[in-house]
């Protein structure tokens, strides 16, 4: 290359280096002008085509430097990248491999190779490959997070952990690795060590949305709304088109019941990216919340328009509306490599909700079950457990027990505990009685894990609770426990005279609830076995084990231990497997007729199928029961505006139905094992 030439490319690549690119290429240019052998000016041509995202153009410009001079293993190595930008990559590997036939000890070709790999689920060839890439350079610190990611998505957590700390070994500035050593501890159930790891992230990089993303996360996961929402706020003021934190915002608000700012918010991430298929999943998902159907399968199919591969967003549009139109839409992904077993799961249910919608029973009941077994493949679930733990709070709560910390009690009316298995009309039973001017209908409260028993524990200094240590605190404190219960559930509403709390789960509470809230009232919700069974196992609960559906006391954050013995941690454990959920029938039977024993006149027992029937003597006795005089508004229940939270959305939204009553029938066949378990007869 001549002098003058040299000084050309020196200055071209100054300008390149610099970010002037469209100077560089333009002096690219005159240098192939001057020798159209200049291989390197036309594939750094190339290179600015990649950089700007035209990635077309820059394997046609590499290309064509590579047939100048074949030599180069970078010029298959950018070209491979442009071919990876467009998902090719298979041609992106063939690249990378005559890189390395070029150049025996490039360990980033190796590297990348191992990524594509990755990305497709070839988790074996990509630890191949990326364990190459270290032992070429074993200061490569890409290398070993990128091994740490590859072991992460094959589930294996104790290699990846290793493999993030050596990439922090390596460069202990390495922030995104004390991030993702973060996600396998909160993945773990160690939130305090996980909250360490992603203060650290932050403490080496301030600006790092990720870490504060999920910081923010451990806190709405496990009931402080308040402090997630200052994490993610934190983010908006050093990235403010962070859409992210647009959701993240939006998700607390939906918790704190505030549905217009939750969609205030969306739209401002709109307004950055309004083709962001997961804003848009989430707008849907709170105009669900709301009744708003017609605006949530517009916020879903506008997802799927832009992403048809997503998998979440084709299971809410199908709950919504289940048209048979989605089938090949949901097959199709089933077909795709790659696809992970959560995504699998997803279409499965979407699948089932169709075809049980067409009567196609069988098929609808196998897909179904294929979406659970997903789930209970991952859970570690023994539902003998569930049944001791009855046995134990049953040997506790005895009547002279409950004489006793009855010492302890306030008089106070404000909680309606509505309790129940999942699926038993809970939600609907709810609807009704918040249409009543005096109350406010909370959904799905922690407030009797975190301010109660919670707050006991921790005066105890216990990390497993005891009943029977309530009588080690003086009244004052447990006074002071409750009256602070009270004011957090003030907090929903200054103006009704009852707040209702639907947690089914509480009904492992109502010992210690109407010991030390004697006043409260509980309505017990039933509905046929085989019915309340089927709804269960036909509906998508959240995986305990990584979307807890309600706070896991804050007192005892170490709990990955505890899933095997205490059912209280597992929460929908039981709900993957049709004979699990029978048993958990049976247990709660159990004890919630020791509950009717114990407090024969203060649990109103509620038959789904009665009220039915005879909505209006019903919905009198509910109202008569909490104590409130009649408001024929309970009769329009779904005129109500209030937004619903559970998988009852669009049931409580319209006038009372028949059609779920007898539904096992349809699926007597499939329901056989479960028919028999339980003992029952047609």
């Amino acid at each position: 290359m001549p002098s003058n030439s040299n000084e050309k490319m020196r200055r071209a690549m100054s300008f390149h280096q610099n970010g002037d690119l469209d100077q560089a290429e333009k002096i690219y240019e005159g240098l192939l002008e001057d020798d159209p052998k200049q291989s390197d000016a036309q594939y750094l041509i190339g290179v600015i085509a990649l950089q700007k995202d035209n990635f077309e153009a820059a394997i046609k410009l590499i290309d064509k430097a590579i047939k100048i001079d074949p030599n180069k293993a970078h010029y298959y190595a950018d070209s491979a990248q442009a071919y990876a930008a467009l998902n090719n990559n298979s041609d992106a590997i063939d690249l990378y491999k005559k890189a390395i036939e070029i150049k025996e000890d490039y360990h980033e070709a190796h590297n990348n190779i191992g990524n594509l790999f990755r990305e497709t689920g070839n988790y074996e060839q990509a630890i191949i490959h990326l364990k190459k890439a270290i032992d070429l350079d074993n200061t490569f610190a890409i290398g070993y997070y990128n091994l740490g990611l590859t072991y992460y998505q094959n589930k294996d957590y104790k290699n990846s952990a290793y493999y993030y700390n050596k990439a922090i070994e390596t460069n202990p500035g390495f922030y995104q690795a004390y991030n993702n050593l973060g996600i396998i501890h909160k993945d773990d159930f160690g939130i305090d060590t996980a909250a360490s790891y992603f203060k650290k992230a932050i403490s080496i990089n301030p600006e790092y949305a990720e870490a504060y993303l999920n910081l923010g996360d451990i806190h709405l996961q496990y009931g402080n709304a308040n402090d997630a929402l200052r994490y993610f706020k934190k983010i908006l003021k050093f990235n403010s088109s962070y859409v992210k934190a647009y959701i993240a915002i939006a998700n607390v608000m939906r918790n704190l019941n505030n549905h217009d700012e939750a969609i205030l918010q969306l739209n401002k991430g709109l307004a950055i990216e309004p083709n962001n298929p997961n804003l848009l999943d989430t707008l849907g998902q709170v105009f669900t919340e709301l009744g708003m159907k017609e605006k949530a399968i517009e916020s879903f199919e506008k997802a799927l328009e832009i992403n048809p591969n997503f998998y979440e967003t084709i299971y809410n549009l199908t709950i919504i509306n289940p048209k048979s139109k989605y089938s090949a839409m949901i097959d199709e992904c089933l077909k795709k490599d790659g696809i992970s077993e959560n995504e699998k799961m997803h279409l499965h249910f979407s699948s089932g909700i169709i075809l049980d919608k067409l009567n196609e029973h069988n098929s609808a009941f196998s897909e179904f079950n294929k979406a659970n077994q997903i789930k209970r493949n991952n859970i570690p679930y023994k539902s003998k457990n569930d049944s001791s733990h009855a046995d134990k709070l049953i040997a506790i709560y005895t009547k002279d027990y409950i004489n006793k910390i009855s010492e302890y009690s306030i008089p106070s009316d404000l909680p309606i505990f509505i309790i129940g298995m999942p699926r038993s009309g809970t939600s609907l039973v709810e609807q009704i009685i918040s249409t009543h001017n005096n109350v406010y209908g909370a959904g799905e409260l922690n407030l009797i894990d975190k301010n109660i028993e919670g707050e006991i524990l921790k005066k105890l200094n216990k990390g497993d609770y005891n009943s029977h240590s309530i009588t080690n605190l003086t009244k004052k404190e447990i006074n002071l426990i409750l009256n602070n219960y009270i004011s957090e559930l003030q907090k929903f509403s200054k103006t009704a005279s009852r707040i209702t709390d639907k947690l089914p789960y509480n009904y492992l509470k109502i010992g210690l609830i109407k010991s030390l809230l004697p006043n409260s009232k509980i309505i017990l919700c039933k509905r046929n076995a085989l019915d309340n069974c089927l709804s269960i196992f036909f509906s998508n609960f959240p995986s305990p084990l990584n979307d807890l559906p309600y706070s896991v006391p804050l007192h005892d954050p170490q709990i990955k231990d505890k899933l095997n013995e205490n059912h209280c941690y597992t929460y929908n454990a039981f709900s993957y497997d049709l004979l699990d959920i029978g048993k958990k029938y049976l247990t709660h039977e159990k004890i919630t007729t020791h509950w009717k024993n114990i407090f024969p006149n203060d649990v109103y027992e509620l038959q789904y199928e009665k009220l039915i029937v005879n909505q209006e003597k019903i919905s009198k006795e509910l109202i008569n029961h909490i104590g409130l005089e009649w408001d024929p508004n309970c009769l329009n229940f779904y005129k109500n505006k209030r937004e619903v939270k559970t998988r009852s959305f669009l049931q409580v939204r319209q006038p009372m139905y028949s059609s779920s009553v007898d539904r096992w029938k349809k699926y007597k066949e499939s329901l056989n094992p479960l028919i028999d378990m339980l003992n029952l007869k047609e």
